[in-house]
């Protein structure tokens, strides 16, 4: 699903965060790519929604994502995207840590 760059997942604290790495300069589109799969498939509410536009998301400032009873921040910063658990389950943040590595992308 994510097409815009290969995707990895380089490090997961289990309930805490998830650490993702992209090929990109930039991990904004890859992040907005995300928060679109987030939208659509998990009918999740997104705080700030200039990301549509690519003019929302802001480099290590933190979006706020909305799923259920779960929220959790969202930022980039160079080739990274931070996904940092805020409130709800730890175990529903790694159900979602997983949905994610099934949508992450490689090259070969």
């Amino acid at each position: 699903m994510l097409e815009s760059a290969t995707v990895e997942i380089a490090k997961h604290a289990r309930g805490k965060f998830l650490l993702l790495m992209t090929n990109e300069e930039n991990a904004i589109d890859v992040a907005a790519e995300l928060l679109a799969l987030f939208e659509a498939e998990l009918d999740a509410s997104i705080e700030d929604m200039g990301w549509r536009h690519k003019g929302g998301l802001v480099v290590d400032t933190p979006t706020l994502v909305r799923l259920e009873s779960l929220k959790i921040e969202m930022s980039t910063h160079g080739t990274e995207i931070r996904l940092s658990h805020v409130e709800g389950s730890e175990y529903e943040f790694d159900k979602l840590c997983s949905f994610i590595g099934t949508h992450e992308s490689h090259t070969d």
